[in-house]
């Protein structure tokens, strides 16, 4: 896995996506104790203010404030499938999302934050086709809440697929989809970022323009020979002419589609906790937590069943559920 890096690096994609990678923070260097400057030059986000944004602070807290490494990430086309935002589904729910969408807050936007906690699944093929289960956390992409909302999405997790042999892959990622404007989503793959099975997860996205966004992932992974907790950093560009709307945040499991927009099957993954599911209003400037919002339930409306449940147990707490 690199780990280093001079100066911050501007990858192009000939989709006409961009990243920036910057340099890791140096090792030892306790990150509660810099500086905004210092957090800034290596791409890390400022520590919110506890009295201001409780949540928010706690939850920079639990995945900055500890001993971590970090990757450079590398980067690779996720072919074959593309995102889609939010359909509804005639009988119900959704026929590609599950999980649990809160609205901004009145006369707020979400521009400032998501992110949360989940477990990497073990997944069961379930009809011999290959078959996916993707995780992530997001900003955008329900037009249930406002048509337009389904025209912008930025969205960043893992991606799943087992084949009919039992064989998995695995991939970390993240996607700006443009959806109304035609635009092909960047849908980009970090494959130097481990993705272990039966490990926490987690996934930031900090918003630092209405056109830019700062990734950050973490979890536990074997380093020389030892289990550390593990993290990369990304800057990502929207797609020309493409602005952030902050109507709404979501934490979601996704059956994915071809390239032609049909739904791919959704593999048996179990069960999914996200925890510390919270948002930020623009500037940091409030927060909001899952548990103020709904419940999503994925189904198939060819046959009427329900593939995927999702659950608010708690504030920051939704647990997806196959079937």
């Amino acid at each position: 896995m690199a780990d280093t890096q001079d100066g911050p690096r501007v990858h192009k994609f000939p989709s006409g996506f961009s990243a920036t990678t910057f340099p890791p923070p140096p090792r030892g260097m306790r990150l509660t104790d810099a500086s905004p400057a210092e957090l800034a030059r290596h791409g890390l986000p400022p520590l919110p203010d506890p009295n201001k944004h409780p949540a928010l602070h706690a939850f920079w807290r639990k995945d900055f404030d500890r001993e971590l490494h970090f990757i450079v990430p590398e980067f690779k086309v996720i072919p074959n499938i593309r995102h889609l935002p939010r359909q509804p589904s005639v009988i119900g729910g959704s026929t590609n999302w599950s999980g649990a969408v809160v609205p901004a807050p009145s006369g707020g936007v979400i521009g400032g934050a998501v992110g949360g906690h989940w477990n990497v699944p073990v997944l069961t093929n379930v009809d011999g086709n290959l078959d996916y289960c993707l995780i992530w956390v997001g900003i955008d992409g329900d037009p249930t809440i406002s048509q337009n909302l389904g025209d912008n999405l930025v969205q960043a997790g893992t991606q799943l697929a087992i084949d009919s042999t039992g064989q998995v892959q695995w991939m970390a990622w993240w996607n700006w989809l443009a959806q109304g404007l035609g635009i092909q989503q960047a849908n980009y793959g970090i494959w130097n970022m481990p993705v272990q099975i039966g490990e926490d997860f987690a996934t930031s996205i900090w918003i630092t323009s209405p056109t830019t966004a700062n990734v950050y992932m973490f979890t536990t992974a074997p380093v020389a020979g030892q289990m550390q907790s593990v993290a990369t950093i990304t800057a990502i560009a929207a797609p020309p002419s493409v602005t952030l709307i902050g109507g709404c945040a979501e934490w979601i499991v996704e059956r994915p589609a071809d390239l032609s927009g049909n739904s791919l099957p959704l593999a048996n993954y179990g069960s999914v906790e996200f925890s510390a599911a919270t948002a930020a209003t623009t500037g940091l400037q409030g927060s909001v937590i899952a548990g103020q919002g709904s419940a999503i339930v994925m189904t198939d409306q060819a046959t009427g069943k329900t593939l995927s449940t999702g659950n608010i147990v708690s504030g920051e707490t939704v647990v997806c559920t196959y079937g």
